[in-house]
């Protein structure tokens, strides 16, 4: 997990680049290519020698998060420009409650091809050629998605060179600073949980692994009607008040992980930081794309990927040291903390930032 995570944030600089260079949808297209041939690659490491499987692994895994970063910095900036401003909440937040939908579907494709395919070939669960199978035949998604997105009209390009005179098209430094804060701190807190949270019903609450699984399960299925109803939230009480609540809710949301003492009351925290930050995402990722300028949308999207991939990376790395050491509570109060100081940086921002000139969704309540 620490591995994908620092694959994902090392290659979200270059991306940026890339998809400056060829444009979105053409980096879409790269990025869902790439991606596919690296798990082609992964898949057939059951037929590698000995010697070299475990760093080809390694390897092929950076190189699948490192496409899916490009996929991400470029599917942003995408979105915001074949989408009028008035749908834009709507469709990061139909972006946000389908991903954990096909993870969860693609959870339960795994669990099951792995032992369909050893019985229709012979093969034990012990042999990792129904797993890398299985893998294979994940690709399959690949090729519809490929095909849609070819035929994407192009967008989110950055405007002409006469433009880059303008004041108006300088670097947004202090911009760029707080989204890249801001992601590393709630990243971080937030790996806190997703990394250790099972870990720590198991070993310290003694929960069955029925239960973990449930547990985690609920908590997925439920951030896609979070995400969902967060565009009807951020227009009834502002969009600052609905962000900030959130995240100052998956801050209080991991204290109380720290101090539950019970599974359920474990559990109910997990799920409501889950839920919460589900939330918090929807307008957070339209906030990063229409703070800055249409020329800047790749960077400000690659920023907040590489920050977030770091402070994830940094928790489930390190965090497993700080267990050892502090225990797992005190690692949730750190997380705690870390999505708090995020949740300052947010009030901050929102003092001293002034808006885009192309911006539809700025730091007010409107």
């Amino acid at each position: 997990m620490a591995l994908a995570a620092a694959g994902f944030a090392l290659a979200s600089l270059p991306a940026a680049l890339v998809v400056r260079k060829f444009g979105c949808r053409q980096s879409m297209l790269v990025a869902i290519i790439g991606f596919s041939l690296s798990l082609l690659l992964l898949s057939s490491g059951a037929y590698l020698p000995v010697a070299i499987v475990q760093v080809s692994l390694h390897i092929l895994r950076l190189l699948a998060a490192s496409f899916m970063a490009l996929y991400m910095v470029a599917s942003q900036p995408l979105l915001m420009a074949v989408t009028r401003p008035e749908e834009r909440p709507y469709a990061f937040a139909l972006l946000w409650a389908l991903n954990p939908l096909g993870g969860l579907i693609g959870n339960l494709l795994g669990g099951l091809l792995p032992g369909f395919l050893a019985g229709l070939g012979g093969m034990t669960l012990q042999d990792p050629r129904p797993y890398g199978y299985s893998i294979a035949l994940s690709v399959l998604v690949c090729i519809p998605l490929a095909v849609a997105t070819r035929h994407l009209r192009e967008g989110g390009m950055p405007p002409s060179t006469e433009k880059t005179a303008d004041r108006r098209y300088l670097m947004p430094y202090a911009t760029l600073v707080a989204i890249g804060a801001l992601s590393f701190l709630r990243a971080g807190g937030e790996s806190s949980a997703r990394t250790f949270f099972n870990v720590y019903l198991d070993s310290v609450l003694l929960v069955s692994t029925a239960n973990i699984g449930a547990t985690m399960a609920l908590a997925n299925l439920l951030t896609i009607p979070a995400a969902l109803v967060m565009p009807a939230l951020a227009l009834r009480f502002g969009k600052f008040p609905s962000l900030a609540l959130s995240i100052v809710g998956v801050s209080g949301s991991l204290a109380f992980l720290a101090f539950s003492g019970s599974w359920v009351m474990a559990g109910f925290a997990f799920v409501a930081m889950c839920v919460l930050a589900a939330m918090f995402r929807v307008v957070w990722t339209l906030l990063v794309q229409e703070s800055v300028e249409v020329e800047w949308r790749p960077l400000s999207a690659a920023i907040a990927n590489l920050t977030a991939g770091a402070g994830f990376g940094l928790m489930a790395g390190g965090g497993g040291y700080l267990v050892q050491r502090v225990g797992y509570d005190k690692v949730f109060l750190t997380g705690a903390s870390l999505v708090f100081l995020g949740a300052l940086t947010l009030g901050v921002w929102r003092k001293i930032s002034p808006p885009a000139s192309t911006a539809s969704v700025v730091l007010d309540d409107s």
